[in-house]
């Protein structure tokens, strides 16, 4: 039961990693297809932004190349000579209104004094008669007349002229006027929507260029998470892999140590060699288990910490907040870079007058007050912010340390496996246990190599195989102990039922104990010793079966030849 229960769960784990792989593959390919669709956005907004941008620069050159033609040499040397004909006809114009005036009053005092004339003359006439002295004096006088009559037809003349030509020049500067106001007029709305433009074009600059941020940020954190998963994906299989063998390993080791202590029962000093190993595992279990419950409470802490209830929730829920923290920074850029923009407004406006300044800080006043308390809050959001990205970061650390603490267990653990693998490996060759052949000179290989069909170099895989044909090697020692017990009639009587399935029945209520062989009680005559320092070979046994067979035959003819005698 217990071991039915270890397969299902493990399958129940096999389970919930594919599940969770299966999960996680979705949820890259969602990554992928989101990153695909945002740079495909992007790409469009940044082409209509580029024809935007090309579209405003050719009208600010058109209306560029129309403010250079109004500002050209000639056009000001054209309007320098119009004011300059201006002033002098306005300074004509007033010296003929006062020439004008001074013949008018000459044309006054003329006919006062042609009348008086004309007085004088009827009274002369009248007094004189009509002599010829009187007449010659009316005919001069009338000459005299028709004389100063032209005078005055050329006068008038003149000043109809000067009239003429002052209306003109009047219509002219009118005229002239209303081109100018025009040309005012559509100067102002030229600069005006230029400085709309350049407004535009920076903002659309800034734009692009925040844009073209994010987007690189964003390809870079879609790329690290890839990769980053990919990592964790490899490192999962890899670790689900070597637990997978791991367990494998253990439970062919428990089944073949089941039945090894089935068929008979073992050394005490094996079994206390055991019984610390199953000690120093069941204690790195326990080890291994408390790390994973710190791991399940710091994880549970996090997810009391961040108030959500699994890890995919805790992922999105800080990648969320790594976002939303973004965006904020961004905007909090923004909103700075307008303040600055309406501080510098504002200082460029203070030269004005005082009731208008003092009205402009009055309104910027509440203003002011507002982005200081938006941005306290939102200094404090973000402070807020770091200390839990602080907290999970040193939580994470804990982990990875803990992590590295348990990889720093696994690989000693692997170190003891392969050198207990190593040091089988060592006693497996000291025994001679891979020196028997096939009879075969086609293949001329040993057992081992017969058996992993690769190189005989000791392995965690591999070690099950040294261990067989370590038991191999200690059952035909068994045999022939037990052979040469059989033949020596001195042997105790619990050594001779092993062979030919002596031992399957009992010889009384008690389980039969089982002597471990001492190969220097038999086969080393010379030494006194208990144990052997080093391990023989197949001849070298063979050899002193042999020897001991024949010293045993020749004490026993030897003791037949005395009782004869």
């Amino acid at each position: 039961m217990p071991y039915k229960s270890m397969i299902e769960t493990d399958a129940e784990v096999l389970a919930e990693r594919e599940a969770e792989y299966i999960q996680l593959k979705h949820a890259l390919h969602l990554a992928q297809a989101d990153r695909q669709h945002y740079i495909e956005e992007m790409q469009s907004a940044m082409g209509k932004m580029k024809k935007t941008i090309e579209k405003l620069e050719a009208e600010r050159n058109e209306l560029l190349e129309q403010i250079s033609v109004v500002d050209s040499k000639i056009n000001q040397a054209k309007d320098q000579r119009t004011c300059e004909d201006l002033a002098n006809l306005a300074d004509n114009k007033d010296w003929l209104q006062q020439q004008i005036a001074q013949e008018k009053a000459k044309h006054v005092e003329l006919d006062v004094k042609t009348r008086e004339l004309e007085k004088n003359l009827w009274s002369l006439i009248h007094t004189a008669g009509t002599t010829q002295g009187a007449q010659e004096a009316m005919s001069k006088l009338r000459k005299k007349q028709a004389c100063l009559e032209g005078r005055v037809v050329h006068a008038l003349k003149t000043y109809n002229d000067a009239l003429g030509k002052n209306m003109r020049l009047r219509s002219e500067i009118d005229t002239l006027r209303m081109e100018r106001g025009r040309f005012d007029l559509i100067y102002r709305k030229i600069d005006l929507t230029l400085t709309k433009m350049r407004n535009e074009i920076s903002r659309l600059t800034s734009f692009t260029t925040q844009a073209y941020d994010q987007r690189e940020e964003a390809a870079q954190r879609i790329q690290a998470l890839t990769d980053k998963a990919e990592k964790d994906n490899q490192q999962h299989n890899i670790e689900m892999k070597e637990l997978v063998r791991l367990i494998d390993h253990e439970r062919k080791l428990k089944q073949f140590m089941k039945i090894k202590a089935a068929e008979r029962e073992e050394d005490p000093q094996l079994t206390a060699w055991r019984a610390k190993k199953e000690a120093e595992a069941e204690e790195k279990r326990e080890q291994v288990e408390q790390t994973i419950r710190r791991y399940e409470e710091s994880f549970d802490r996090m997810l009391v910490l961040a108030k959500t209830s699994t890890t995919d929730k805790l992922v999105d829920s800080f990648l969320f907040n790594e976002d939303r923290n973004f965006a904020l920074f961004n905007y909090v850029s923004e909103i700075n870079g307008e303040i600055e923009k309406l501080l510098n407004e504002n200082e460029e406006a203070t030269p004005f007058k005082n009731g208008v300044c003092y009205a402009a800080i009055h309104i910027q006043m509440p203003i002011k007050k507002q982005i200081d308390d938006y941005r306290n809050s939102m200094n404090n959001t973000i402070t807020e912010k770091r200390q839990e990205l602080e907290n999970l970061e040193s939580t994470n650390k804990k982990i990875e340390e803990a992590t590295e603490r348990i990889r720093a267990k696994l690989e000693k653990t692997k170190q003891l496996l392969q050198e207990t693998a190593v040091m089988t490996g060592d006693l497996a060759e000291r025994l001679n246990c891979d020196t028997y052949m096939t009879s075969d000179l086609n293949f001329p290989w040993s057992v081992l190599e017969r058996r992993l069909a690769a190189s005989k170099d000791p392995t965690l895989e591999t070690v099950l195989d040294y261990l067989a044909l370590i038991e191999e090697r200690i059952d035909d020692l068994l045999l022939v102990r037990q052979y040469i017990a059989t033949i020596d009639a001195d042997a105790p009587y619990i050594a001779k039922p092993i062979l030919m399935g002596g031992n399957l029945l009992p010889l009384s209520s008690s389980l039969p104990t089982i002597i471990p062989p001492n190969l220097n009680a038999d086969f080393d005559e010379s030494t006194g010793e208990g144990e052997l320092k080093v391990p023989l070979s197949r001849e070298e046994l063979h050899k002193r079966v042999i020897s001991q067979m024949k010293s045993k035959h020749t004490e026993t003819t030897g003791k037949e030849t005395d009782v004869d005698e």
